[in-house]
């Protein structure tokens, strides 16, 4: 196994700290301290320090620069998480372990090794949770003789070249399910649970969403149960026995203090940072979700034309949406049944209820006999999902005001260019502002206060004042170096309309495309008067430059055309990247 595995995976080398102070610099410290102290050689010791001042000046440049090249490519590929990770290193603040460690008495604990011991204990508690109730359903299942034929090498190596490239993964996962999954991530979800709750509101339909959130989800799940689980998915009896063989006799430690705690060993849940284990995680959610939901006949919310909505699964966020309480409150049930089988359990204090045009009294809804509170806005991936987009704008201002504070070691040095501080700027604060913008109902008003926001911290970096009378348009110049139109509104237009192309070239089995194309049903009526914006009237009003082939109208845009017939035509134009690119590009020129 460990031969298969290391000409199939290979080994994850950790990336050596490289110093920002070059060997060149180094060289000239080292010259400028073996230089002796005397006046003859004041002049001498004058050069070095010059030399030494101008190389470190050329080294903090060049390590911000690469620094750069770094967030900007992690922000380019939508890899928020490394995007994230860059920008935290990058912060003048740093964080370590608590020092307030405190016995089960509540007494501190200031003895080190006493407090790796309790760290240990912490840990060991966590990765032993009860097993399953000796009372849940278990498939019968004939036991698996230890003595089964182990697999040859060469099924070893074909079987991680399968799951190094995910086909067996997506195979078996549940396409409400977006997480350890390639090709999709949060913003798929953001965007459908924004989609559904835009399009009910617009017809005045009645929606329930619930958030539920499962205590310990990685570390609690029964491995016996998760066994049976992977059979009955069709799992090989061999791959099987391998996977229990690596769950054997496991145990770990913990590095705190730059020590190591005492070994715990633990029983339950999937390893944390194995390959495999994200895979078999996704196999007792999808099972947990199949066993609850199948039977509850009055949930969920139409997604037409043909289709109901229930749930949406990012690893173990969970959402349940349902239009009456009495279909709600079954699958609330039937969750909490399903999930006991695994050794797990909700946290019902953090499991909460999003009510979107209800007219009657805020139904009661319990889980595990507890109540579930109901809430005005949710944080869900990230994104705060509320009855509009202002809460979100809100939030984001705040986090990143939080991002450029920490950047302002970088912001008061001289030995940096503005260009390379600008492209900082873009790649984190930006990225932080803009966090899923491209989901975004925007108007008018909410584009206006992201741009007070981000001018204000652009002229901060770039040193000007009110009183110099420069513009907002010479100041982004100034700071990013080109004379592109790359305000808030112009880079979030960008964002959308990719976005927008990305949906457009999905399957049509996907959710988020299903959620954009979705139709109103028999009996739905808009409200009279004006309507709310939302983020296909926006899209449809931003595309209109493309409704036209000189004097030929496209369908989509006459005031007869249905309601999705613009994306249609959008459809045929994005399945080809080059000439969609072209369409982004003569948009943004008529914006």
């Amino acid at each position: 196994m460990k031969m298969a595995g290391t000409v199939s995976c290979g080994f994850a080398k950790r990336p050596a700290y490289k110093h920002w102070v070059s060997s060149g610099s180094l060289q000239l410290i080292e010259a400028r301290r073996s230089t002796p102290g005397d006046r003859e050689f004041e002049h001498k010791r004058r050069v070095l320090r010059k030399e030494i001042g101008q190389s470190l000046h050329k080294d903090r440049e060049a390590w911000w620069s690469d620094h750069a090249n770094e967030l900007e490519a992690a922000a380019a590929s939508g890899n928020y998480r490394k995007l994230f990770q860059l920008i935290r290193a990058t912060s003048s603040k740093k964080s370590g372990v608590s020092e307030t460690i405190c016995e089960d008495d509540g007494m501190p604990i200031t003895n080190i090794h006493r407090r790796l011991g309790r760290w240990a204990e912490f840990f060991e508690g966590q990765f032993n949770w009860p097993a399953a109730p000796a009372t849940s359903v278990r498939l019968s299942c004939p036991p698996w003789p230890v003595t089964t034929d182990p697999p040859n090498e060469e099924e070893v190596r074909k079987e991680l070249q399968l799951l190094k490239r995910y086909k067996t993964r997506e195979r078996l996962t549940r396409e409400e399910q977006a997480e350890f999954r390639s090709g999709r991530g949060c913003m798929d979800h953001i965007f459908t649970l924004r989609q559904m709750l835009e399009h009910r509101h617009t017809y005045q339909r009645p929606t329930i969403v619930v958030f539920l959130d499962i205590r310990a989800a990685f570390d609690s799940s029964d491995r016996t149960v998760l066994w049976d689980c992977l059979l009955k998915k069709g799992v090989p009896e061999k791959f099987i026995n391998i996977l229990k063989a690596l769950y054997t006799n496991t145990s770990g430690r913990v590095r705190a203090y730059n020590h190591l705690s005492p070994l715990f060993h633990s029983s339950g849940g999937v390893r944390q940072g194995c390959l495999i284990s994200p895979f078999l995680f996704n196999f007792a959610i999808d099972d947990i979700l199949e066993t609850a939901l199948m039977n509850v006949s009055n949930g969920g919310v139409d997604l037409l034309p043909g289709e109901r909505l229930l749930d949406l699964e990012y690893a173990d966020d969970i959402v349940l949406l349902c239009d009456n309480a009495q279909g709600m409150q079954s699958a609330l049930n039937q969750l909490a049944i399903s999930v006991r089988r695994y050794g797990m359990c909700f946290a019902p204090s953090k499991c909460k209820v999003l009510l979107q045009d209800w007219q009657d009294s805020n139904p009661v809804l319990t889980l595990d006999g507890e109540q579930i509170d109901v809430v005005e806005k949710f944080v869900y991936l990230g994104s705060c999902i509320s009855a509009g987009v202002s809460d979100e704008i809100n939030a984001r201002i705040v986090k990143a005001r939080a991002a450029y504070a920490n950047l302002g070691h970088l912001w008061r040095l001289r030995d940096v260019s503005l260009a390379v501080k600008g492209r900082i700027y873009n790649a984190s604060v930006r990225a932080v502002l803009l966090y899923a913008c491209e989901t975004w109902p925007l108007r008018v008003k909410d584009v206006r206060r992201l741009s007070v926001f981000d001018h204000r911290c652009l002229r901060r970096i770039a040193d000007i004042q009110w009183q110099h009378h420069v513009s907002n348009a010479e100041v982004r110049h100034r700071v990013f170096g080109h004379r592109d139109d790359n305000s808030i509104g112009v880079t979030i237009l960008k964002h959308r309309l990719r976005w927008l192309g990305h949906v457009l070239r999905m399957s049509s089995q996907r959710i988020l495309r299903r959620a954009l194309f979705a139709d109103s049903g028999t009996g739905w009526k808009k409200r009279r008067g004006g309507q709310c914006m939302t983020w296909c009237r926006g899209m449809k009003e931003s595309c209109k430059g493309l409704a036209s082939v000189g004097p030929s109208r496209l369908p989509g845009w006459g005031l007869r055309d249905g309601a999705t017939q613009w994306l249609e035509t959008l459809s045929d134009m994005a399945q080809n990247r080059s000439q969609w690119r072209s369409c982004c590009n003569l948009i943004l020129l008529s914006s």
